[in-house]
């Protein structure tokens, strides 16, 4: 079902810059997507992590269901009235009590981590089993505190950062993925293509 976003959430995440909703997604679906990202970069070390958890969606079928969700897009929709709406990247934050936290990784807002601009909004879901299906809606410049997640032992989020429809790919040198998209065939300068960002709410 849409979840329907309330004038008084739409007001906070406008003078907040957040705001977080519960049950985004259900139970199960928070633990089958936990297995998943944790399946695939438990025991990695950090930088690995950060690198093998971006943009899974194009190859995790459970990932790419959550992260093109048209349900999920809609509340970004709901909250910034903005579409259509693109996927930019996703990203995989999996730790467990060995690892450290990434150096010198500036990881303080969604600006800083996305080559890709502009950027509309972001969710950050936690898989958690505390806390799982749990979502923090966040616009670009909203302080994450990403390190501080990262240093903490045994943790799983799936970020999802949304953009326009005519979005390009800029060189960013705080973002550990700036050029990644080369390898897609982008150059930057280049707007987003459809096959590789594809629409998710319009």
């Amino acid at each position: 079902m849409p979840h329907l976003v309330g004038p008084e959430e739409g007001r906070f995440f406008r003078h907040n810059e957040h705001v977080e909703f519960e049950d985004l997604i259900t139970k199960e679906q928070a633990a089958a997507l936990h297995q998943e990202l944790t399946s695939r970069l438990s025991n990695r070390s950090p930088e690995r992590m950060w690198s093998e958890g971006h943009d899974l969606f194009r190859e995790s079928p459970l990932v790419k269901k959550t992260a093109l969700s048209r349900a999920i897009a809609d509340v970004a929709f709901q909250l910034t009235d903005q579409k259509p709406l693109r996927i930019a990247f996703d990203q995989a934050i999996v730790t467990d009590e060995f690892l450290t936290p990434l150096p010198n990784a500036p990881l303080d807002t969604l600006e800083s981590l996305s080559s890709i601009c502009p950027i509309v909004a972001g969710v950050l879901i936690d898989l958690n089993p505390d806390r799982a299906g749990h979502a923090l809606f966040f616009q670009p410049g909203y302080p994450l505190n990403l390190k501080e997640r990262l240093a903490q032992p045994n943790q799983c989020f799936l970020l999802i950062a949304y953009a326009p429809e005519k979005a390009l790919y800029y060189q960013r040198d705080t973002d550990l993925h700036t050029h990644r998209l080369k390898h897609l065939g982008y150059v930057y300068g280049d707007a987003l293509k459809e096959p590789h960002h594809p629409i998710v709410f319009k």
